[in-house]
């Protein structure tokens, strides 16, 4: 060959040679590159699954090893480089209290189930405590290997907020405020248990409902101040009274006294994304404190009519006894004049007053409740249509009187003449409350069932008892009366009318209260008013009072002892009994009393007062009981015959009411001495 032929191949071959050798480069440099960009990917992947606490596992099921990312060993606190582990070692990291379920699930895979998902708690060697989302699949490998492949994630987090979540809600729920959270555009979200219970609704009731178009609360003023906390500022919402029924859009409710608090949540922004209010039932407090104020003006009403029934029975009393001598002698002067002179027709005109003041001082004792009582059955029906003729002549010419009797018995037991009081003052009082031209009075009688809310409106009606009562009621279309007015109408003295003594709703008050009974009035300017006065329904039949009998004659060699410290009441005693024919020895006390008997005083008779200095009248009769005088006591007082007998034992022989007449002191002193005469004689 020749030597040119040598170079030639000499020079391709070194070429062939060189591409061989860059080529070889360039493959090393593109095998590197691939690794590196490799590598980089695996990084950035291991990378990613610990950002996101995911990693993912193997579980050959032929040979029981496991393998897993550093991720996963990571997270079951196993070494990270990856070596295959058992499913025992993998089970020792599962929490004690939740291996066996497992344990039980990873057999189920063994024997031939095609997936895994659970979710449990692992605990690592430095305390760890993390909840795990494991799932996985299993395929089949070349060769027919079963091979379960997943992931698994780190959900402890997920947790912690789930739990949240959970608390959150149960508070929201359980909780015993009323919980409301609204949209921004004022829509309701959510309501709790207790918001339901309060309204009385169910959330369903609320979906047409827009708070912030609340014409109820722009009326209460609330909507300006529920709009800052829309606006993002936490607000105190002023107390109100709220009817959902009232509401556009709300079918049903009730009605409740609430304040409120509204909290604005904003998101990350600061923009509101919703309003939690919060309500407080005011209701049952404000309930309770209008129950304590009636009770207090009860208690103060009870205490001011207790301290004007106590003045009002001192003036009876006082006025009694100086009427007692103003009739007394009027009546013994009356005796010593001619019928036919001037004198004698003066003298009448005296003891006409004088009887007409008694009356006057007897309204006073009916408002103390200590009126005399005759008691008897009354049928309150009967009773008022007995009185029809008397009523209408009574009231004025303009008012015409109806009248609405029931059908069915009306029976109480009471005093007949204290109800007719009652039924006149009443009639009287709603005839002068008529000024018009013409006016209507109606007058109706019933039975009516009353419950506890019946009788909290009625005066009088404290220690009533639910029950049924008989009524009658008396209305008028006159000018009514307000507030104020009737606050007071009840008050002794007190009068809307120029020439009234306001002593006859006064008396009306103390006879239904001495009867137990109870009054509800309903008044209003120009709109009339009606007064009700309901007695308890007689169980039985009453019996008949005290009243006059015939008293034997045959007296008239008695002595009678006078105790009174009022000498004028003292004198006029003895001139009325020595004329009957009796012999009248008179003491100043009680003291003075017992000192004649202890003298050896042959009296037949005590005539004694209630009220004396030194010793009072019924420690005089206490006196001489203990000292074994048998001599009979008849009380005679200015106050009401069931005050004064009351502070007397029962040995007491008879009462006489001050004011009295000749007759009436003679008929009392005979009907004492009879039975001590007859036994005498006998």
């Amino acid at each position: 060959m020749r030597p040119d032929q040598w170079l030639i191949l000499g020079l391709g071959l070194l070429a062939g040679a060189t591409l061989a050798i860059g080529a070889a480069l360039w493959i090393v440099r593109r095998t590197r590159s691939r690794a590196r960009a490799s590598t980089r990917r695996a990084r950035i992947f291991e990378r990613a699954q610990e950002m996101v606490r995911v990693g993912n596992w193997e579980w050959d099921l032929d040979t029981d090893q496991c393998r897993g990312s550093a991720e996963a060993s990571r997270l079951y606190g196993l070494p990270s480089d990856g070596g295959p582990v058992s499913s025992e070692r993998l089970l020792a990291c599962v929490h004690h209290g939740e291996r066996d379920s497992i344990r039980t699930a990873m057999q189920s895979v063994r024997d031939g189930a095609g997936s895994f998902d659970e979710e449990y708690h692992v605990q690592n060697d430095d305390g760890t405590v993390l909840a795990l989302q494991v799932r996985g699949v299993v395929r089949r490998e070349r060769g027919g290997r079963r091979v379960m492949v997943g992931t698994v994630q780190d959900v402890t987090e997920t947790h912690a907020v789930r739990r949240s979540e959970e608390r959150l809600r149960l508070l929201f729920e359980q909780s015993p405020l009323s919980i409301q959270i609204f949209s921004p555009d004022g829509l309701v979200l959510r309501v709790n248990r207790a918001w339901e219970e309060l309204w009385g609704l169910s959330a369903d009731a609320l979906d047409s409902y827009n708070v912030l178009a609340d014409r109820q609360l722009k009326r209460a003023g609330v909507l300006r101040c529920l709009r800052r906390a829309f606006d993002g500022e936490t607000v105190t919402l002023p107390e109100i009274e709220y009817d959902p029924a009232k509401t556009p859009g709300v079918d049903g409710g009730r009605r409740r006294r609430v304040a409120a608090d509204a909290y604005p949540i904003l998101d990350r922004r600061g923009r509101v994304r919703e309003v939690v209010l919060i309500h407080q039932d005011r209701t049952a407090r404000r309930e309770a404190e209008e129950e304590n104020r009636r009770l207090e003006l009860r208690i103060k009403d009870a205490q001011r009519e207790e301290s004007l029934g106590v003045l009002a029975g001192g003036v009876a009393h006082d006025f009694n006894n100086l009427l007692a001598g103003i009739l007394g002698y009027a009546e013994l002067a009356r005796k010593t004049v001619p019928e036919d002179s001037a004198a004698a027709d003066k003298i009448s005109r005296i003891e006409s007053s004088a009887i007409r003041a008694s009356e006057l001082t007897n309204q006073m004792l009916a408002y103390t409740g200590q009126g005399k009582q005759v008691v008897t059955s009354v049928d309150l029906s009967a009773l008022v249509r007995e009185m029809t003729h008397l009523l209408e002549i009574s009231v004025s010419k303009s008012a015409l009187i109806e009248y609405d009797f029931a059908d069915e018995p009306t029976p109480l037991v009471g005093d007949a003449t204290q109800i007719r009081q009652v039924i006149m003052n009443l009639l009287t009082n709603a005839s002068e409350a008529i000024a018009s031209p013409s006016g209507t009075i109606r007058v109706s009688t019933g039975r009516v069932q009353v419950d506890a809310a019946y009788l909290a409106g009625c005066r009088l009606a404290d220690g009533l008892s639910p029950g049924e009562y008989v009524f009658c009621e008396v209305s008028d279309s006159g000018r009514g009366m307000d507030a104020s007015t009737l606050e007071r109408i009840f008050d002794p003295f007190f009068t809307t009318k120029f020439t009234g003594r306001g002593l006859g709703l006064a008396a009306v008050q103390g006879i239904v209260r001495g009867h137990r009974g109870a009054i509800r009035i309903d008044s209003q300017p120009q709109k009339g008013t009606t007064f009700r006065v309901a007695f308890p329904l007689a169980a039985v039949e009453g019996t008949d009072g005290d009243v006059f009998k015939p008293v034997p004659w045959g007296t008239e060699d008695a002595t009678v002892l006078v105790v009174d410290d009022d000498e004028t009441v003292r004198t006029v005693v003895r001139e009325m009994l020595e004329g009957n024919g009796l012999t009248v020895v008179s003491a100043a006390d009680g003291v003075e009393a017992l000192e004649l008997i202890e003298a050896g005083l042959a009296a037949d008779l005590v005539l004694l007062d209630m009220t004396m200095p030194r010793l009072s009248g019924a420690e005089t009769a206490h006196e001489m009981r203990e000292r074994g005088c048998e001599i009979p006591v008849v009380v005679m007082s200015g106050f009401s015959e069931e005050e004064a007998l009351a502070r007397f034992s029962d040995d007491v022989h008879g009462f006489l009411q001050k004011p009295f007449q000749t007759v009436q002191l003679v008929h009392r002193v005979r009907a004492a001495l009879t039975p001590q005469k007859a036994e005498a004689d006998g």
